[in-house]
């Protein structure tokens, strides 16, 4: 910024700031320009904004497992990166598990989507988006939930509400193998794909469950708490995908605005 002040100093022929050692502060002629150059500066702002408006917005549509991972701060850096290359952005979600998502992507309905690793699909393309810890949800009145911190093994008495296989098939196999190796079998119980089903069944004393951090975070049932799993030591990791042999405008804009700013980041 002060390289930018030094040449429009030389360009103009006049001192605009005066340095010292608190700061600097506007010489008479900056004084001048600033006030000479304000309603046209105000103009040319608002000349921008009105062309921005003009020009239809890119529509990001986006799929996530559920409503409270729009937030998820991996959802976030990509929204604000298409942002950064197309301007205007508006965008849409769908809440959708793995498989839908999938069919969401591939049919062109959305443009990416937010999934749990593993993901066995060659028609999607994929990055590495996100990494979360699982926790153990259960209800507040629990006998788990005056321990401070979980195991799966402590989960072997009672019943694991989970989501069919079908709808996530990568994090089904990775807790049914997780459960064996502590040498039990889960009694899992399907959790309809309905929106806030999870929260109702668990305060209802149906069983418990095992969920992102972010996602359990979220949850805003009163009877419902959630304690750290601290054996196994397992990640969640997420991928954002995107259809491989037909990506979507948006989708190529988006996958590159990403690679571009991860170059600049390692850099």
């Amino acid at each position: 910024m002060s390289q930018q002040i030094r040449r429009l100093e030389r360009e103009i022929g006049v001192q605009l700031f005066r340095r010292h050692p608190k700061g600097v502060a506007l010489t008479e002629p900056g004084i001048v320009l600033e006030r000479e150059a304000r309603p046209a500066f105000d103009a040319l702002v608002s000349a921008v904004r009105a062309a921005r408006k003009a020009q239809p917005q890119a529509v990001l549509r986006v799929a996530v497992p559920n409503a409270a991972f729009a937030r998820h701060p991996a959802v976030l850096a990509a929204i604000e990166a298409a942002e950064r290359t197309l301007g205007g952005l508006e965008v849409s979600f769908v809440s959708a598990l793995t498989a839908e998502a999938v069919l969401a992507v591939r049919s062109g309905r959305v443009d990416v989507a937010f999934v749990y690793d593993p993901l066995d699909d060659t028609d999607m393309d994929a990055m590495p988006a996100f990494s979360d810890a699982p926790v153990v949800v259960l209800p507040a009145g629990h006998i788990l939930a005056e321990q401070d911190e979980l195991s799966i093994e402590a989960l072997a008495p009672f019943p694991i509400l989970w989501w069919e296989r079908d709808a996530l098939p990568g994090t089904h196999d990775g807790l049914v193998a997780a459960c064996r190796r502590a040498g039990f079998e889960p009694r899992l119980i399907d959790i309809p794909d309905m929106p806030g089903l999870l929260g109702t069944m668990l305060a209802d004393g149906a069983g418990v469950s095992v969920i992102s951090e972010f996602v359990a975070k979220a949850m805003t049932d009163a009877d419902v708490v959630w304690r750290p799993l601290i054996r196994p030591r397992v990640i969640l990791n997420g991928l954002m995908i995107w259809s491989r042999p037909t990506p979507t405008p948006v989708a190529r804009t988006l996958v590159g605005a990403l690679v571009a700013a991860g170059s600049d980041g390692a850099g």
